[in-house]
């Protein structure tokens, strides 16, 4: 058979079959309306190999059959191209249809004439985007192979050029949706979703943070994990797995190296908080060069990614730590426990997790909840703290609590506070409109308001107040259902329900400390 390296012809005596081409074939598309020609052609380079890989014949006898074909098939590498079939220039115009119509630029044409004075080669080479024109009767043996050769090495360029520029938009996409996140669970939980996906890794994944406790004991946490390691996010990495992954670890030159061997890869880098950060894929056997290539580029930058994200994370737990201590200050002055915020914070967190509400925004509700009653620092001591029942003026002044709220935290364009004054402002909206201070009805009030004074009712009923003693659990969760289309939006009301066992177990809990 007739073996093709990159620039040389050699001979051996081997057969097809004991060459095969398990490793793919290159589409060539002969257009031809004679029979005898598509016959010649693949009788010639039946037994053709390059790069190690054979040709897979498509044929089509006339310009409106290769259309078809070339619809139906987005690989072909080839074409070789009649110019006279039906119509004097069906091949010309089939030429227009490929790189105008189609927009395909990738495919390489070889035109084949006859009749040369048909199709002037001069004219043609200008006036049309072809690779190469040949007339059939120079189109021995060896101009045909070398004609054929020559396309595919072409070919085969270009593709790799194309591939490594869809590979990096791929990348830039991928770094780009990674950078707008905010926190390391979902910034991790993505990234191995969407390297599993761009890569078609079928393979474990996980990526985990180690820490180091007082003691500097090692904790190795998993972030995210995919496949035996999903079952462990949150968790320790298992002493069982570490071992079986240890060659990795060991063979890691320090932090911000990568190390691979046929099946498997692990990175490692260190963010700014001095945390460090792993990731590992399996499953790794397909990957091309470009491929690994480019794997490698999109690992490489996503230290910068996780920097942001800690940096994020740092000043999220800073104005957390403020909200929380502010609201401490509040609490302590109406003489209510300062746990209050804490609890309120807690509800409000897993009800907008069970309600539907993505990690981002329960998160920052769970971070501004504790802000909902930061007005009461511009009501009288004496009335936050009267043992007995309020009088109408004095309940008068105890509303105008949520429009002060409201008024402290408004305005500094900042995420977090200006979701604090919106909560502080319509956690006593009521569902049915009888609420304050401008009696909100139904969905008009924001679902902060909406879970905030849930959370609050219920945590306000269940311990002491100066005005009360705590109401037993099931008496709050009868007076929680009663209040449902009044006080309380009823789905949400539901939804807490649904949720009972784990309510429960929150409120036994609390109440033993």
């Amino acid at each position: 058979m007739v073996l093709f390296n990159d620039d040389k012809i050699e001979f051996f005596e081997e057969t097809i079959e004991e060459t095969n081409i398990k490793k793919g074939s290159w589409n060539v598309l002969i257009v031809d309306d004679e029979k005898i020609v598509h016959e010649s052609t693949k009788m010639v380079l039946s037994d053709f190999v390059y790069q190690e890989k054979g040709l897979n014949f498509l044929c089509a006898y006339n310009a409106e059959e290769a259309k078809t074909i070339l619809n139906e098939t987005d690989d072909i590498a080839v074409v070789l191209l009649d110019v006279v079939m039906e119509k004097d220039d069906s091949g010309l115009q089939l030429v227009k249809y490929i790189r105008d119509e189609i927009q395909n630029k990738f495919i390489r044409i070889i035109l084949r004439t006859g009749q040369p004075g048909q199709a002037p080669e001069e004219e043609v080479v200008i006036n049309y985007d072809i690779n190469d024109y040949k007339m059939k009767t120079e189109l021995t043996l060896q101009k045909l192979l070398t004609t054929v050769v020559s396309a595919l090495r072409s070919y085969a360029n270009i593709m790799e050029l194309e591939m490594n520029r869809r590979g990096l938009e791929d990348i830039l996409d991928i770094e780009t949706e990674l950078y707008e996140l905010h926190d390391i669970s979902s910034f991790a939980n993505i990234l191995l979703v969407k390297v599993k996906e761009l890569y078609r890794l079928v393979g474990d994944s996980f990526y985990l943070r180690m820490y180091y406790d007082a003691h500097r004991n090692k904790q190795m946490r998993i972030i995210a994990g995919t496949g035996v390691y999903e079952s462990y996010i949150g968790q320790e990495l298992p002493e069982e797995s570490y071992n079986q992954l240890s060659h990795l670890f060991d063979n890691l030159e320090g932090i911000n190296s990568t190390f691979e061997n046929s099946n498997e890869f692990m990175s490692s880098y260190k963010s700014l908080d001095i945390i460090e950060n792993y990731i590992y894929f399996n499953g790794m056997k397909h990957l091309d060069s470009i491929e690994s290539k480019l794997f490698k580029v999109l690992l490489s930058n996503l230290s910068v990614a996780v920097d942001n994200i800690s940096l994020n994370e740092k000043l999220i737990q800073t104005q957390s730590e403020l909200i929380n201590r502010l609201s401490e200050v509040i609490e302590a002055r109406s003489e209510e426990t300062a746990s209050h915020v804490e609890r309120v914070s807690k509800i409000a967190y897993i009800l907008a997790k069970k309600v539907g509400l993505d990690e981002v925004e329960a998160q920052l509700l769970r971070t501004v909840a504790p802000l909902h009653d930061v007005g009461k620092i511009g009501i009288p001591e004496v009335i936050l703290n009267k043992p007995g029942r309020l009088t109408t003026e004095e309940f008068d002044t105890m509303k105008k609590h949520a429009m002060i709220g409201y008024r402290i935290l408004k305005g500094s364009g900042l995420e977090l506070l200006e979701a604090g004054a919106l909560i502080a402002k319509e956690h006593h909206e009521y569902w049915n409109g009888n609420g304050y201070p401008h009696g909100l009805k139904g969905e008009k009030i924001h679902i902060y308001g909406r879970i905030t004074i849930i959370a609050d009712v219920f945590d306000a009923l269940s311990h002491d107040r100066v005005y009360k003693k705590a109401w037993p659990f099931d008496k709050v969760m009868a007076y929680m259902r009663e209040q449902s289309g009044i006080m309380f939006d009823p789905k949400l009301i539901d939804v807490l329900f649904e949720y009972e066992d784990e309510l429960k177990e929150l409120y036994i809990n609390d109440s033993a400390k």
